[in-house]
């Protein structure tokens, strides 16, 4: 039995071979224009080559507490940093969290976060993490040396509000804080 022949798909389109003229433009113009960039306005920035996350981990946690914000060498990121904070660590523990501490050889107070899927969903658990990141950035000047902690959430702790969260973490990292920790309130524990 022969197979009957099949058509083509595709139909070609005759494109004219010549290009388009300087004076018109390539794209199709937008109902209110084209629209360019205001006269006033300088050059685009060049965020690669100021990019403040760059540098001496000192110097950029020294910017950072001035801006506030939670740059990447204050974070714990590669694996063998987690296993030496574990290893040389003490530990303390929370109903929702344990709290692992090591001096820092840097100089400089880190962050690392364990929160796996036992906590929750995706959802739930970037909010822990984003809560215990919110916590570290606001309490990092406090400590009175430079620390590395790693954070590994439990269970419950996807069901803490961010004032329950706060106070947590404080009553576990309170040894090394020095005393009770300060800036527990519910308007700024998001």
């Amino acid at each position: 039995m022969s197979r009957p022949a099949r058509r083509k798909r595709h139909a070609t389109a005759s494109v004219p071979a010549q290009p388009a003229s300087p004076k018109e433009s390539p794209r199709l113009p937008s109902p209110n224009g084209e629209r360019q960039r205001p006269q006033g306005a300088g050059p685009a920035s060049e965020e690669g080559a100021s990019s403040p996350d760059r540098g001496h981990p000192q110097e950029v946690a020294g910017r950072a507490r001035a801006r506030e914000t939670f740059p990447r060498a204050c974070r714990i990121r590669s694996r063998q940093e987690y296993d030496r904070a574990f290893q040389r660590g003490r530990s303390r523990h929370t109903p929702n969290f344990r709290v692992v501490v090591a001096t820092s050889e840097d100089g400089v107070s880190r962050l690392g976060l364990v929160v796996s899927r036992k906590v929750g969903k995706a959802c739930d658990r970037n909010r822990v993490k984003r809560r215990i990141r919110e916590y570290f950035r606001v309490h990092r000047g406090a400590f009175p040396q430079a620390l590395e902690i790693v954070v590994v959430a439990k269970r419950g702790a996807a069901s803490l509000d961010g004032a329950g969260l706060w106070r947590e973490l404080g009553s576990g990292l309170e040894p090394w804080l020095g005393g009770p920790p300060s800036g527990c309130s519910s308007a700024t524990a998001g």
